[in-house]
């Protein structure tokens, strides 16, 4: 992804735009719908946690 257009929603979140060039297989291949990042972290001192939903992201063709 070269760039995105992101504005504020709230003030913990964001809502970004952006276009992948991909070939039409591949964008053939993808799912279209909301989707879903999760992530784990972990701190200096071993303790961790996980988000399930820490980003979505909407595919459409």
């Amino acid at each position: 992804m070269e760039s995105a257009e992101c504005r504020s929603t709230s003030g913990e979140t964001a809502r970004c735009t952006c276009t992948l060039k991909i070939t039409e297989r591949d964008a053939a291949g993808m799912d279209q719908g909301t989707w879903y990042v999760s992530a784990r972290a972990e701190a200096e001192d071993g303790d961790t946690v996980y988000v399930p939903r820490a980003a979505t992201f909407d595919v459409t063709h």
